[in-house]
């Protein structure tokens, strides 16, 4: 059986490569912010090491339902101690490699869900 969903999502990812990731037709090849109450944008940390706790507390502000980190090329774990920082929010957040973000992200955004994505690219 084919399953096709109604994409009205506004933010639209149309293509995710090691250096660059376009959306809505617009390239980027910088980390970015996506989520579907705001056009994208920057978002500090140039790669997975670089996330502090504050970078992660800065993501809470729009009160995402789930937030989904992209570390990149390579799924990277990242520190219990920096982590820490999102529980007391009580939003739930997944880490992933950049890619994987990006589907995650397109697939819960086709349902309108309250989702916030921050990748690093």
């Amino acid at each position: 059986m084919e399953m096709h969903r109604d994409n009205t999502s506004p933010i639209k990812i149309q293509s995710v490569t090691s250096g660059e990731i376009t959306v809505n037709h617009q390239k980027y090849t910088s980390s970015i912010q996506l989520s579907l109450n705001n056009p994208p944008m920057p978002w500090r940390p140039t790669c997975a090491d670089d996330i502090t706790a504050d970078d992660l507390v800065q993501l809470t502000t729009t009160n995402p339902e789930i937030i989904l980190i992209g570390t990149g090329d390579k799924h990277l774990q990242l520190s219990p101690k920096i982590l820490q920082s999102l529980y007391q929010y009580k939003i739930g957040f997944e880490i992933m490699s950049t890619i994987a973000a990006c589907r995650t992200f397109t697939l819960l955004a086709s349902d309108q869900r309250n989702i916030l994505a921050a990748v690093i690219i």
